[in-house]
């Protein structure tokens, strides 16, 4: 069974495309946020 950051990690290489990456960053940003306004 595939880890599922891998999975995604083979996708993002399968489509390596500009949007791909900024929701992926997008989403990382966001995924930090919420651990920032979780911890105050």
């Amino acid at each position: 069974m595939l880890k599922p950051s891998y999975f995604v990690l083979m996708v993002g290489l399968k489509l390596s495309h500009p949007m791909f990456l900024f929701f992926k960053f997008l989403g990382q940003v966001m995924h930090f946020f919420l651990q920032i306004v979780n911890f105050s």
